[in-house]
């Protein structure tokens, strides 16, 4: 195991100032506590204790003022939590024929519909970037997911079809409890930039990697990145694109892992020094840097995990890819996203037809 580092353990070195956000850190507490008493309350088992684990986590980032790392964490296991009771509650559901599930997917769209309306108008642009991003790319994967599990239920079995109906409620749940959030308004900055050639890019490296000899090997994490850079993809396509950057870093961090480097004693300084480097770049210029600051707050929280913790090395490789591979991309990026917002990409047109490889396609999970 390798010894816990944090790099900082303040309010005022969070994304979030510490003359601001102290509200947007009380409704998190509040839903982190909430979610405890679910789950300590529920049968043990091991996606349970997987789920205390992430919102422990969670928890370790809002008490060091890290409120965006805190959400990141708190989302999965709101989404998890959300799926698990809708199924235990649909238990009756399971061996029951297409046309029962049918009629229970389509009693869900409606109730989907009203949230994902009630986010228009929930002064989501208010937001911080990292946390309108968040709930930007959560109402797509609702969407997303609910087309998906009738599907699902129809070629497979009704079980998987009530599995994808779950996560679609836990995300819906998600982006309208965070479109909620009572953050500090800060100061209105350049229009974000759609990341079409950062995706692009990504997505060549990632078949280049995919051409050597071992790479079936990996076959379901190389499926998993593809995955996501679709999603980031489509994103850009609806004009969302501060989600699509969010989901592009995610799909850097995933495809970093893949070849996570070791992490010894030795290293850490060295990761320290980074960290604090990067982390004086988020204060210069007046625009919103939040969704880069909400990858260096991932990387200091995982960077404090107790080496007593089973999970630390892992959290450490974590943390060495943000700071070595995911946070050089994103300063990549807002190096040359000042000025106007560059165009969605049309369709192309018929004489400039290209073929684009993606290695899986759907549902983005």
């Amino acid at each position: 195991m390798v010894a816990a580092l944090v790099l900082a353990s303040c309010a005022s070195c969070a994304g979030v100032p510490s003359s601001g956000g102290e509200q947007a850190a009380k409704q998190i507490a509040a839903r982190i506590e909430q979610l405890e008493r679910v789950l300590k309350a529920a049968p043990a088992s091991e996606q349970t204790a997987y789920e205390l684990q992430r919102l422990q986590r969670s928890r370790r980032a809002l008490e060091a003022g890290y409120l965006y790392a805190s959400l990141y964490d708190l989302q999965s296991a709101m989404v998890e939590n959300a799926t698990r009771q809708y199924t235990e509650s649909k238990r009756e559901l399971e061996k029951a024929g297409f046309d029962v599930f049918d009629r229970e997917w389509q009693s869900v769209g409606p109730q989907l519909s009203q949230q994902d309306k009630s986010l228009a108008q929930a002064g989501v642009d208010a937001l911080p970037e990292a946390v309108r991003a968040l709930v930007q790319s959560a109402q797509e994967q609702s969407r997303s997911l609910y087309q998906s599990a009738r599907l699902y239920g129809r070629e497979t079995t009704t079980p998987y079809g009530l599995h994808y109906i779950g996560q679609a409620k836990g995300f819906m749940d998600f982006a309208v409890w965070s479109a909620g959030l009572t953050f500090p308004r800060g100061p209105a900055g350049p229009v974000a930039r759609a990341p079409e050639k950062e995706i692009a890019a990504l997505e060549r490296e990632l078949l280049q990697s995919y051409q050597r000899p071992d790479a079936t090997k990996q076959q379901g994490q190389f499926n998993e990145v593809s995955a996501q850079l679709k999603f980031a993809g489509d994103l850009n396509q609806q004009g969302k694109p501060l989600a699509a950057l969010q989901t592009y870093l995610e799909a850097s961090l995933m495809f970093g892992l893949m070849d996570a480097p070791s992490i010894n004693a030795s290293d850490l300084d060295k990761l320290q020094k980074q960290g604090q480097q990067l982390k004086a770049r988020f204060n210069v210029g007046p625009h919103d840097q939040s969704v880069g600051r909400m990858y260096w707050e991932i990387a200091a929280n995982n960077l404090a995990v107790p080496a007593v913790d089973k999970s630390s090395e892992r959290a450490a490789q974590r943390a060495a890819v943000i700071l070595e591979k995911v946070l050089p991309r994103y300063f990549q990026y807002a190096e040359s996203a000042v000025g106007p917002s560059a165009p969605v990409a049309a369709a192309t047109a018929p004489g400039n037809a290209r073929v684009k490889v993606t290695l899986v396609r759907w549902p983005y999970t």
